[in-house]
This record gives C-alpha cells, structure tokens and sequence, in this order.
C-alpha cells in the first residue's frame, strides 16, 4: 500500500513540480493523470492501516505477538491515522477518484463489521475479541466518511477520538486482569467482580461506551454516524446495525463471563484490586468517555467548519 502511494506522490510532485500539500490541494494535474487511479494508490495504503478488510490481518497478527502498552498505541493511534490520511488527502485532494470508489469502500465496510463483529462472537481469546470489536468500530468510522453528509463525517471524527478512549480502556483492563492471571483465555476468568469491584465498574462503563450507550462518548459518535449513513445508504446502516447487535453480544458475553458469576477459580481468589497507578489510569480514562459524552461540543465545534467545507468541496467536485 505505501509502495502504490509513494508512487502516486512522484507522479504527483513531478507534474504540480511542488510537494506543498495546500498547491496541492489546488492543483489541476495534466489529463493523462487518472483521478480514480491516485485516489486508489493512497487508499491501499490509508485502508490497509484502518484496517479495512481484507487488510485487517496484520493488526490481529500484532495485537497477539506485541507487549500490552504497544497494542494499546495500535488501536488507539495507528489505525487513526488510515482514517484521517482519507479525510486529509484522498477526498479533498481527488474527489471524483473518491466518489468512484465509495460504493466499493462502504460495502467493504459493512462487510467488515458483520465480519469482524462474528470473530469477536467466537473468540475465546480476551486480547482477540477486543481487537475484532474495535475493527467493526473502525467500519463505522470508513462508513461515516464515505457516507459524504455532515453527520455521517462529523460522527466519523468523533468516533474517532471515542474509539481511541474507549479501546484503549478495554485494552487496559485486559492488561490488569492478564497481569494478574497470566493468561489471555476467557476460561481462565469468572467471577472477578467479587475480588475487584472497581475494575469490574470500569470495564463495564468502557463497554457501554463501545456500544454507543447514551451518556458516553461512544453514542454521539455512533448516533451522527448512523444517521449519515442512513441517508445515504438505508441498507447499509441497517446492515451496520446488525453488526452493532453481535459486537454487543460478544463483549457482554465476556464481561458475563469474565467479571461476574460466580467465584470458582482457587486461583482467582487471591486478586487483588486496581492499585494506585491503575486507579489513577482508569479515572482519566472515564473521565473522558463521560465528558465527551456530556460535552460533545468540544469536538463538533472544533470541526464543523473543516467538515462543511470537506462536504461542500467534495459535492462541488461531482457536479
């Protein structure tokens, strides 16, 4: 993917003779230079790293081989930057290239999620169920920017900076709870409610933010982009719903029974709770997922005008 998109910045700096993004930006290149071609070397190498199926291979082969504080910086920063490298540069830059290629990427990411979403159903892997819960999460944010509507766009980028937050946290508890036990396989789990019952609040508040549950950041995020997508493609958001119903199935089946039920494990009676540092990790953490929850603004207003313009622009192009 980078490999095509090297190759389509050369093409592109040798006939606008400047790398300045901006020049770029305004640029009119030479006929024999495709829009549909460029626009797709930049999105093989943007869609492998949101992972967009059936790229997304590679971020479950490093979740499970990298150490926990590096699986936390991949899912919550490395797969952002395939979704904005699509808004910063693909739409803005080749939007007729973009508007071919949409169907396409809007489909894939429908199927991506109901995909993604029934590995996580079937996991028995901690680790690999909440990695495949966050690429689903991660179709919704491709489906969002392709939708091409201010909602669907503006849900995108809050989904964005909620995905980060809530994914990382679940992540985390993960690293608590493996730390302890020494193992990632959800049989090894049960009833830890009863030995850390703050943990057991903080992961159940970061899975209600995952599933978009009013009052977190995840439900703005999720709610503009089901709206956008809805217009513009019912089936697709009725197909995105879907997946939406199986992630939630997967992490409340783990959270049932990983954290509650009863205490079984002689191993697990001697746990202890968060201590200081993790505490104190935790709190940011939620402190975050409810005030973006609560305060939306402070992302939306921040962006709307980048997104009106991004909206217009793009519909300007095509007409």
């Amino acid at each position: 993917g980078a490999v095509a998109m090297l190759v389509a910045m050369t093409v592109m700096t040798f006939d606008a003779s400047t790398t300045d993004i901006e020049a770029l930006m305004s640029h009119q290149f030479s006929e024999g230079i495709s829009p549909l071609w460029m626009a797709l070397a930049f999105l093989l190498s943007f869609a492998v790293k949101l992972p967009v199926w059936p790229g997304h291979v590679w971020m479950a082969g490093v979740q499970a081989l990298v150490p926990a504080a590096m699986a936390m910086v991949s899912a919550a920063l490395l797969t952002k930057i395939g979704a904005y490298g699509i808004l910063r540069f693909v739409i803005p830059m080749f939007p007729e290239g973009a508007a071919m290629l949409a169907p396409i990427l809007m489909w894939l990411a429908g199927f991506m999620i109901l995909y993604a979403a029934m590995v996580a159903l079937v996991s028995s892997d901690l680790k690999r169920l909440i990695t495949y819960a966050g690429i689903a999460q991660m179709g919704f944010i491709l489906l969002g920017i392709f939708s091409a509507m201010p909602q669907g766009v503006d849900g995108a980028i809050f989904m964005m900076v909620s995905h980060g937050i809530s994914m990382t946290a679940l992540l985390f508890v993960m690293v608590v709870l493996t730390d302890r036990v020494n193992s990632t396989d959800i049989a090894a789990f049960g009833g830890v409610a009863a030995k850390m019952p703050v943990l057991a609040f903080a992961a159940l508040i970061f899975i209600m933010a995952s599933l978009g549950v009013p009052g977190t950041s995840g439900f703005v995020g999720l709610f503009l982009t089901m709206v956008g997508v809805f217009e513009a493609k019912p089936v697709l958001a009725a197909m995105a719903f879907f997946g939406l119903l199986i992630v939630a199935a997967a992490l409340l089946s783990v959270i049932k029974r990983v954290i509650f039920g009863p205490l079984i494990k002689q191993s697990l009676k001697e746990l202890g709770d968060l201590d200081r540092r993790e505490f104190c990790c935790f709190a940011a953490l939620f402190g975050a997922v409810v005030y973006l929850g609560l305060f939306p603004g402070l992302i939306t207003e921040r962006t709307a005008a980048s997104v009106e313009a991004l909206v217009l622009g793009y519909e300007d192009a095509l007409d």
